[in-house]
């Protein structure tokens, strides 16, 4: 975990880290992901980044979490 995920666990805030493959795409994660939006049963999925779409929706959607909010941050768009 990077250093700002550190101050959130020391200010009280649980942190998951599902730990995505790095040997090319990660056919596991969205699973396990959903699995885990399953499990924590949370009301809405909020996601950023292109990552974010390409792992998040497809597992807030297999996990009956219908309501996705996404952030696209500047740096991403190509507008």
């Amino acid at each position: 975990l990077n250093a700002v995920s550190q101050d959130l666990i020391h200010e009280g805030y649980r942190i998951t880290a599902l730990n995505r493959s790095t040997q090319g795409f990660d056919w596991t994660l969205h699973a396990r992901l959903a699995a885990f939006l399953r499990r924590e049963k949370f009301d809405v999925v909020h996601i950023h980044g292109n990552p974010g779409v390409t792992f998040g929706v497809p597992a807030a959607l297999l996990s009956g979490r219908w309501a996705t909010v996404y952030t696209c941050h500047f740096s991403e768009s190509k507008y």
